[in-house]
């Protein structure tokens, strides 16, 4: 199971890595909503040609994954955005075929 969070109908904003149960992937929505305002639950990443983040629960385990952008300033301008947004922003779950039956 997977889940993104969208705003606007169709930015994403944050999506998951797979998880095995539909109820480990609700939890991690509501983990990512609870954690996101919060900047000491983010980590940013960087390498020659992009800039990416995450969002982390209380254990440090990551809960949520960011788009890629094209510099710092970018990446911190969509932190901004899902900081004010995760709350009000439209879930999709889908399967990923890899769940245990």
């Amino acid at each position: 199971w997977i889940f993104q969070l969208k705003i606007g109908g169709h930015q994403v904003v944050l999506h998951s890595n797979t998880y095995r149960t539909l109820a480990g992937c609700l939890n991690g929505v509501e983990s990512c909503r609870e954690h996101s305002p919060y900047d000491r639950f983010y980590g940013r990443g960087e390498d020659q040609v992009r800039f990416t983040f995450h969002v982390m629960a209380s254990n440090n385990r990551i809960i949520g994954l960011g788009c890629v952008s094209a510099s710092a300033a970018e990446r911190e301008i969509a932190i901004g955005l899902v900081k004010r947004c995760v709350q009000d922003a439209r879930t999709l779950i889908a399967r990923t075929g890899d769940e245990k039956k």
